[in-house]
């Protein structure tokens, strides 16, 4: 019955607290709506957790809500607000994760030669130790200075690639090099 109920009527049965709205609403939209964030966000996992995040918002706050237009736009611009968001934070850490690498690297300037050599051997092997499609853009962004676009069209990736395997080149140099990066120091 509440399935067949148009969205707004819907609305109006979620505005009041009724559980059993919000879940055909949930059912109405929610495949829709995580399809328009996966052509924002490429990635499902991460396309499915804005829709639900979208949903638990429209839920916390629907005493509240007045929608104008349509419950179907109000959940698309949600959703891609959400997304849009999201990338925002994504970019933010990554360029976070490059500093504290690079911060780390550039630190490491002032020891002597045995102790430069030793520690370029040490990020070397963390390098080594990456995923290939990783090292691969790692060296070309880090070593060669080529952008990401430029190392998207050498690769015949697209760019969003490239950022998302620097994004792991870089969790992963992180992991690696900080507990050896410790006992570097102590040496």
């Amino acid at each position: 019955m509440k399935e067949e109920a148009s969205d707004q009527e819907l609305f109006a049965e979620i505005k009041n607290g009724d559980h059993g709205a919000f879940r055909a609403l949930f059912k109405r939209y929610f495949n829709r709506v995580c399809a328009f964030v996966m052509s924002i966000v490429r990635s499902q996992d991460l396309a499915v957790d804005i829709v639900q995040q979208v949903f638990v918002k429209l839920w916390e706050k629907r005493e509240n809500l007045f929608i104008v237009k349509s419950v179907s736009s109000y959940l698309l611009t949600s959703a891609k607000n959400e997304s849009y968001n999201q990338i925002k934070a994504s970019n933010t850490r990554m360029r976070y994760e490059t500093d504290y690498i690079e911060e780390s690297f550039q630190a490491y300037e002032y020891f002597n030669d045995q102790e430069s050599l030793d520690f370029g051997r040490l990020v070397n092997d963390a390098i080594q130790q990456l995923p290939n499609k990783c090292r691969q853009i790692y060296r070309l962004a880090k070593e060669d200075g080529l952008t990401y676009s430029e190392i998207a069209e050498f690769l015949e990736v697209s760019e969003k690639t490239v950022e998302n395997q620097m994004g792991i080149a870089l969790k992963k140099l992180r992991e690696i090099l900080k507990p050896q990066l410790s006992d570097f120091m102590m040496a």
